[in-house]
């Protein structure tokens, strides 16, 4: 059955972040979130494993409302991998790894534990890293150990935030190539918040387009990322083809984007750093 989200509303004081969402995220895909800045993608996957408290609507998954299913059980079902630099670790990547499998046994590992561990590591193909500082590690590597952190937690959800943020375009598509195998191997869904276009299109089962605090498009790379999507939604033009069976977004020229940039703007710029130098001028000598 999956998540289900139902006229999910969620603001600060008067401003309201996300209006009426209401949405069904399918078992067993790979899910990304797509919008502008601040449209609300990191707030919607806050709301669904409960870091934000719904101002109305409902979460469930399975059928069970999970306004009803305390933290520690959440902890069981959704496993969440933050953006990269809010978590950097002073120790192991075995021990960075094995906190993943606290929501099961606490502070008593086992021996169970310790093979999850390994196992999930193994799959990521850090294990050549597992001695190794946690916080010495590349951008790549430190992605790959913490989604080993997510798996080992044994979620039915992996939701991630942005992580192909500060990858280079091979670790970029390492890291989602990964993830979709991941979805497809241990059928869990994996739901990711993303920035790039053609990486999401590539490797996504599901889109969901956040614009306006609502769901704007949800559905296929195909039915999702069109020239008149992009364009209302991002503000650029662009043209889509197909490369492989999926759409490929190619943006054109920006010279129809408004900067407020020109020669007029140097000028009052230089006109400012020249009144400047002689105020500061008068201030020396003492003139008026």
């Amino acid at each position: 059955m999956g998540i289900e989200i139902e006229h999910l509303h969620f603001g600060y004081s008067e401003k309201e972040i996300l209006n009426d969402i209401s949405l069904t995220i399918d078992e067993g895909k790979l899910t990304c979130i797509l919008g502008p800045n601040g449209v609300g993608k990191s707030t919607l996957m806050y709301c669904i494993n409960k870091l934000q408290k719904l101002n109305s609507g409902r979460i469930s998954y399975d059928g069970v409302d999970l306004a009803t299913v305390k933290m520690k059980d959440m902890a069981k079902l959704f496993s969440f991998v933050p953006h990269a630099e809010e978590d950097v670790f002073s120790m192991s990547v075995m021990d960075t790894v094995l906190m993943g499998r606290h929501p099961h046994s606490g502070f008593s590992m086992t021996k169970e534990d310790l093979k999850i561990a390994a196992d999930n590591i193994r799959l990521l193909g850090v294990e050549d890293l597992s001695m190794r500082s946690f916080d010495e590690l590349s951008a790549g590597q430190h992605q790959r150990v913490m989604i080993a952190r997510g798996l080992t937690q044994e979620p039915k959800v992996l939701m991630l935030d942005e992580p192909t943020a500060n990858l280079d375009v091979k670790y970029q598509m390492l890291v989602m190539k990964m993830l979709r195998d991941i979805t497809r191997l241990k059928g869990i869904t994996v739901l990711i918040i993303c920035h790039d276009l053609n990486v999401t299109s590539m490797f996504a089962d599901d889109i969901i387009l956040l614009y306006g605090g609502k769901v704007f498009a949800h559905g296929t790379s195909e039915e999702v990322l069109t020239e008149s999507n992009v364009e209302t939604v991002y503000g650029v033009k662009c043209k889509v083809s197909e490369i492989q069976g999926r759409p490929h977004i190619a943006l054109l020229d920006g010279d129809y984007l408004e900067t407020h940039i020109s020669a007029s703007s140097k000028d009052s710029i230089e006109d400012a750093l020249e009144s400047e130098e002689l105020k500061g001028q008068s201030l020396v000598t003492g003139d008026e």
